[in-house]
C-alpha cells in the first residue's frame, strides 16, 4: 500500500511537470518521502519479529530526543541541539532535520501522530559500497548503543548469525542486518536499510536507527453508546447488533450499512474500516427527525452525548451543530464527534482517530 501510494505520487508529480516545472526542493521531498517510506517498512519487520524479547531496563530517553510534544515544540528543542530544520514531507507525514547523531552526519525524521511526537527515523548520511567498510561502522554504532541500554534484545544476522553482504540488504528480504533494543517504555531498531535514488537498480545501502517510545502511542479507543471502536470488524458488529439492536442491511468490502432506531427515531448508520485490519474508522449516523421538532430532538441528542462526552463546543454561523474532541491524560486526541443538522433530520458523525488516520494513510 506504501509502495502504492508513493507510485501515484510520483504519478501526479511527473504529470505535474509537463504544465510547470518542478523546483529542486520539491524533488528532494520526493526522494524523502520515498526514503521513509523504506524505512518504515523495514520499521514494520522490526515489529513483526516472533522472538520473545528480552526487556532491557533502560528507557529510549537515554538518546536525548524528545517525546510527547508538538511537532513545533519538538522541533524547537531539537534546533537548540543542532539540527536544521528542513521541511516536512507530503501531508505532514514527518518532519525532516538534518545534524549529527552519536557523533555522525544524519537526516532525522520527526514523526508522529495527533500532532505529539512519538518516534524518529534517524538515517545517517554516509552510503556504503563496500562490505568491509558497512560492518566496521554498523559495529562502532552498535557499541555505542550497547552502552547505552546493553546487549541488543535481537541480533539478526543470517541463519549462521554472520554478516550479509549488501547485495541481499538491496534485495529487502526481511530484517537481515540489525539489532533491536526493547527497552521498558518502546524500542530501538538499529539496522542497514537500502538507500533510495532515482535509479534505484543501483541502489546504495545506509545504516538507520529506528526510536519509538510506546507510550505516547498509546490512546483510548472511542466509544459510543458503549460500542467499543476496538477489534475487529466482527467484533464491531456483534457489538452494535447487540447493544444498539441495530440490523445489517448491506456491506462491502470495507463498509456495513445498518437499519435501527437512535433515541427512537428512525435511522441509517454506515461503518467505515481500514483496509489492512478492518478496525472500525468511522461511524456516520442519518436520523430522521419532522422539521417541526427540530429543536427539541437537537436538545435531546446534544443531552445525550453530552452524558457520554461532556460539554461539546458550538460551530461559529452554524446553530445546529455541536463538536466533542476527545483526549486522553497526556492531551492526545483520540476520538471526534460532530453533530450537524441534514436535509432529514440530523447527521451524527463518530470516528476513532487513531484507526481514521490509518483509513487516511490507506487512501
Amino acid at each position: 500500500m506504501k509502495k502504492l501510494l508513493f507510485s501515484i505520487v510520483l504519478l501526479f508529480v511527473y504529470n505535474t511537470t509537463t504544465a510547470q516545472s518542478l523546483s529542486l526542493s520539491n524533488l528532494w521531498r520526493i526522494v524523502d518521502l520515498n526514503q521513509y517510506v523504506i524505512m518504515e517498512e523495514e520499521a514494520d519487520k522490526a515489529f513483526a519479529v516472533n522472538d520473545k524479547l528480552t526487556c532491557v531496563k533502560q528507557s529510549v530517553d537515554l538518546l536525548g530526543l524528545p517525546f510527547g510534544q508538538s511537532y513545533e515544540k519538538t522541533i524547537s528543542e531539537l534546533e537548540k541541539k543542532e539540527y536544521k530544520r528542513e521541511y516536512a514531507l507530503e501531508d505532514d507525514i514527518a518532519y525532516k532535520m538534518n545534524g549529527y547523531a552519536l557523533g555522525e552526519k544524519c537526516s532525522l525524521f520527526v514523526s508522529g501522530l495527533n500532532d505529539v511526537v512519538y518516534q524518529y527515523y534517524i538515517l545517517f548520511d554516509k552510503a556504503y559500497e563496500d562490505f568491509s567498510v558497512l560492518k566496521s561502522d554498523f559495529e562502532k554504532i552498535e557499541g555505542v548503543l550497547n552502552g547505552y541500554f546493553g546487549e541488543p534484545s535481537l541480533r539478526k544476522r543470517d541463519a549462521q548469525n554472520r554478516y550479509l553482504p549488501i547485495s541481499s540488504i538491496r534485495s529487502d528480504k526481511g530484517i537481515q542486518f540489525g539489532n533491536i533494543y526493547q527497552t521498558e517504555d518502546g524500542m530501538i531498531f538499529l539496522a542497514a536499510v537500502r538507500h533510495y535514488n532515482f535509479s534505484d537498480e543501483t541502489a546504495d545501502v545506509k545504516i538507520m536507527i529506528y526510536v519509538i517510545k510506546d507510550d505516547f502511542n498509546q490512546t483510548p479507543s472511542m466509544v459510543f453508546e458503549g460500542v467499543k471502536f476496538s477489534g475487529n470488524r466482527t467484533d464491531f458488529t456483534q457489538q452494535v447488533e447487540n447493544k444498539l439492536r441495530w440490523s445489517v442491511a448491506h456491506n462491502t468490502e470495507t463498509s456495513d450499512l445498518f437499519f435501527g432506531k437512535y433515541l427512537n427515531l428512525d435511522c441509517v448508520a454506515m461503518v467505515v474500516y481500514t483496509t489492512s485490519e478492518l478496525a472500525p474508522a468511522l461511524l456516520n449516523v442519518s436520523i430522521k427527525c419532522p422539521e417541526s421538532d427540530t429543536n427539541l430532538v437537537f436538545d435531546q441528542i446534544i443531552e445525550r452525548l453530552s452524558g457520554q462526552y461532556g460539554t461539546p463546543t458550538s460551530v461559529k454561523g452554524n446553530a445546529y451543530a455541536r463538536v466533542w474532541q476527545l483526549t486522553n491524560s497526556k492531551g492526545n486526541v483520540y476520538g471526534l464527534v460532530i453533530l450537524e443538522k441534514s436535509n432529514v433530520g440530523f447527521d451524527l458523525s463518530v470516528g476513532d482517530v487513531v484507526n481514521k488516520t490509518m483509513l487516511n494513510s490507506e487512501k
